[in-house]
């Protein structure tokens, strides 16, 4: 885990950070489209609203390829020894927010008793955590 107030203040957080996505059993997701199709708009506000997050808070991979043969974009979820766990259309998932649940519940199935989250980090949380961090 990466100290929050190490190298950036809090309070010069991207508003990204300040939310943290936890996704504990996925090890990487592959995002394949073409660029120009209707969806491509659902997959960049998931990445502009939880990429960031999910790639600091957790060690993971968000691998983004623009494809000519992906008419819709496609999402493909690793586990933490690279294995593939599942592909999906985006099809009716018409923003960021259902791509991020689809995906926090393929976490929840592979581990039921290490649940992803989401949570709001406050600034006394940040300072916690670097404490602990220092004594490990």
């Amino acid at each position: 885990m990466k100290k929050l107030t190490d190298k950036i203040g809090f309070n010069l957080l991207p508003k990204t950070l300040k939310t943290r996505v936890q996704l504990p059993n996925i090890g990487k997701i592959e995002i394949k489209h073409k660029n120009q199709c209707q969806m491509y708009l659902s997959t960049i506000n998931f990445l502009k609203s939880y990429g960031p997050s999910i790639q600091y808070y957790n060690d993971l991979k968000i691998n983004h390829i623009t494809d000519s043969q992906f008419h819709s974009p496609i999402y493909t979820i690793y586990d933490q020894n690279n294995k593939q766990i599942e592909s999906f259309e985006v099809g009716t998932l018409k923003n960021g927010d259902s791509i991020l649940e689809k995906i926090m519940g393929i976490n929840d199935q592979l581990n039921a008793n290490n649940k992803a989250e989401i949570k709001e980090v406050t600034y006394q949380e940040a300072e916690e955590q670097d404490l602990k961090l220092q004594q490990q």
